[in-house]
């Protein structure tokens, strides 16, 4: 989110290359995903791969990027394409009459006031974390740690204070919890 002009062709004359494209971080993502060995790669389920099938890639960090590869059989190779999926809107889940994420969404309206929608990176991102647990914070004050608080405001973007105090029963684990299904749902829908 930089104001930065870069120009392939200063580029391709600068350092006497035949051609520069300039990509997002998403579609660089998604190209490293196909160099990726066997060993680099987790499975979540035991089903074989699909060759020429098509690709999806989300990472939260700063926000929560997407992309897609689309397999060109005629070129032989794949087609990489941006997504701002994580505009899309976060969508609360829970089981039954579960309303904590119904609650998380009222409390980040509130937050970002003047916005009528909240958008899936608003919890799903480092920036997310931290505003799970300001809600969760807010929802519930008795059961913050005042050592994690205090740090917490001191730097209230930055999610590596919530991930590393996410002690069991806490209010961070529980914050994770949230990050961790939300995540998943976007995933899901993605895929």
């Amino acid at each position: 989110n930089l104001d930065w002009v870069v120009k392939g062709s200063d580029l391709e004359k600068d350092f006497q290359m035949a051609r520069v494209e300039v990509v997002n971080d998403f579609v660089a993502q998604g190209y490293g995903t196909l160099t990726l060995g066997d060993s680099e790669v987790h499975k979540l389920h035991d089903v074989p791969p699909h060759p020429g099938g098509n690709i999806a890639v989300i990472g939260a960090g700063v926000g929560l990027g997407q992309c897609y590869l689309v397999s060109d059989p005629i070129a032989g190779h794949y087609k990489c394409f941006p997504s701002e999926g994580g505009h899309a809107e976060f969508g609360p889940r829970g089981a039954g009459s579960e309303e904590l994420q119904l609650d998380l969404l009222r409390y980040l309206k509130v937050k970002f006031s003047g916005w009528n929608r909240i958008s899936m990176e608003r919890v799903v991102s480092g920036t997310g974390i931290c505003n799970i647990y300001d809600f969760l914070a807010y929802r519930d004050p008795a059961k913050v740690d005042p050592n994690v608080q205090k740090e917490h405001l001191k730097s209230p973007l930055d999610a590596g204070i919530i991930a590393r105090n996410a002690y069991p029963g806490s209010v961070c684990e529980k914050a994770l919890h949230i990050f961790a299904s939300c995540y998943g749902a976007a995933a899901g829908t993605l895929a």
